[in-house]
């Protein structure tokens, strides 16, 4: 159904090292194991921090958001 497919990173110009690049790289595309869809459009760390953003849209201007991940799961 699925062929992998490698992702190639070419770094042109950077302050940071290659392997610090690359685990940025690696940690994007982090899957959720906790669904039973495989072909979401973003991985995890992205789509969570899309959702929390969803959440926070409705505090009011006075509000103090909640710092713990469990919150707005």
């Amino acid at each position: 159904m699925y062929i992998p497919a490698p992702l190639e990173v070419r770094i042109v110009e950077s302050v940071s090292s290659v392997k610090t690049v690359c685990k940025e790289v690696l940690g994007l595309t982090k899957m959720n194991w906790n669904n039973t869809q495989f072909d979401n459009k973003y991985p995890i760390t992205i789509g969570c921090a899309r959702r929390v953003g969803e959440i926070m849209k409705y505090l009011g201007e006075n509000e103090q958001p909640k710092e713990t991940y469990a919150f707005y799961m």
